[in-house]
């Protein structure tokens, strides 16, 4: 008897939720993009979740237009040329995993599948989102590129790109769910829209268009400076 309401009770415990939101950005949109869904996380879920944020970062980053052109040929063959530096990560500690990328040529970016393709799973105990950010088109490509790559299946995915109207409301929408999910969410982030759900707000998309002009203007000037194809040690 004692044994039996011992289990109830901690059937009933809300456990700590250890959660991971790991993300590459090489012009910084998708970094955009992954600070607004963790500064969400952290406003609208319990004290039940324990967030850890980690950007992944590249031994190198090409500085000449034919080595930036090859890394979304390799994206789009699904190989890799920017050799990441979190490699072998150990996620079996983690109770969610949310993982962002860029979408490069309708794949996820090279870097995050070389972490993936090295990444330690518990397929188990672990549970998935990812979201990307693409220029045009691709990310429902680019999450079954992830997807089988990582052999699991993500539980919610958000793909936003330049055009989207209403970025704001969309990542609103894919924090509430994914707390849901996670049975963590402490008051809804859908409540900040002021409940007008299919309404424009302009404050994640003036910051991605801000990102995506100075990342034009960065990615001009490199070239323009090193036409060659050279890298940069990082």
């Amino acid at each position: 008897m004692i044994a039996f309401l011992f289990l109830i009770s901690q059937y009933f415990c809300e456990e700590q939720k250890n959660v991971l939101l790991t993300y590459f950005s090489y012009t910084n949109t998708t970094k955009i993009l992954a600070e607004s869904i963790a500064n969400q996380i952290r406003e609208s879920s319990n004290n039940k979740l324990n967030l850890t944020v980690q950007q992944l970062h590249v031994e190198s980053i090409p500085l000449g237009w034919k080595q930036s052109l090859g890394l979304y040929w390799n994206s789009f063959r699904g190989k890799d040329s920017m050799h990441v530096k979190e490699l072998n990560q150990d996620l079996t500690s983690y109770d969610a995993v949310m993982v962002g990328a860029p979408v490069w040529w309708y794949g996820t970016a090279c870097p995050v599948i070389h972490w993936a393709q090295t990444a330690k799973i518990d397929h188990l105990r672990t549970k998935f989102f990812f979201f990307n950010m693409a220029g045009g088109s691709g990310n429902e490509r680019a999450f079954t590129h992830l997807a089988s790559t990582m052999h699991v299946t993500p539980l919610e995915t958000l793909g936003i790109t330049t055009k989207t109207t209403s970025p704001d409301f969309l990542v609103a929408q894919y924090v509430n769910n994914c707390l849901k999910q996670l049975g963590a969410l402490s008051a809804s982030p859908l409540n900040s829209q002021g409940d007008k759900a299919g309404e424009e707000s302009n404050e994640i998309k003036n910051e991605l268009k801000k990102g995506v002009e100075q990342s034009k203007k960065q990615i001009k000037e490199t070239f323009k400076a090193d036409p060659s194809g050279k890298t940069e040690e990082l």
